[in-house]
């Protein structure tokens, strides 16, 4: 009876956390998930440049893909099970002098092109992912060159979705922006606290 009644009170306590998790559109999911205090942007900076790691969860993944659509709770599935098995990041690094890292001044054209072939075919070597004590390498990959349109410039990375109750510990090796070895940590508090994606009923 004894454990009886302990399972019972656990399946209540899932319950009442489960209802008491907001639900946002997909407009305030992403500002949730751009607010810095919320836990899921890191940044490290150097004299010269700024490293800023964005942890992006399954459901604003999901908002992202909707572009906007509000979606039924079948569309919503569709894209959740396309989306579930892997764990996305978004690493946007930005010039403190130009903004873009590939768009300095025409006398530092091969730093630049040099620049861009690490991105393009180097880095994705060069980063990790630590969860549950397992090391686990990128999944997916993509360098957007955006061509001087932003004053940035965007990694994409995904990895294998291994365990969504631990912290995840991004570990990446910077060799030439002079930032080195950085360890960021997105605790599991924090991701645990990501609103749920709002459906409608048709």
């Amino acid at each position: 009876m004894g454990i009886l009644k302990y399972i019972h009170i656990i399946i209540l306590t899932a319950i009442m956390l489960s209802s008491c998790q907001k639900t946002y559109t997909g407009k305030q999911l992403h500002k949730w998930v751009s607010d810095e205090t919320n836990g899921l942007i890191q940044r490290v900076e150097n004299e010269r440049f700024i490293w800023e790691v964005h942890y992006q969860p399954l459901e604003y993944m999901i908002a992202k893909e909707a572009k906007g659509k509000e979606l039924t709770k079948n569309e919503y599935d569709k894209i959740k099970e396309r989306k579930k098995g892997l764990q996305y990041f978004k690493i946007k690094v930005q010039s403190k002098q130009t903004g873009n890292i590939l768009t300095n001044s025409p006398t530092m054209q091969e730093e630049n092109e040099a620049r861009l072939q690490y991105f393009l075919n180097e880095f994705d070597k060069d980063i990790l992912l630590i969860d549950n004590n397992d090391t686990l390498v990128s999944s997916l990959y993509h360098f957007e060159r955006n061509y001087g349109a932003l004053n940035h410039n965007n990694v994409l990375i995904a990895f294998k979705n291994y365990s969504s109750k631990t912290d995840k510990k991004i570990v990446f090796l910077d060799r030439i922006l002079g930032l080195g070895l950085q360890e960021l940590t997105f605790r599991k508090e924090d991701i645990e606290k990501t609103p749920i994606l709002k459906t409608i009923t048709l």
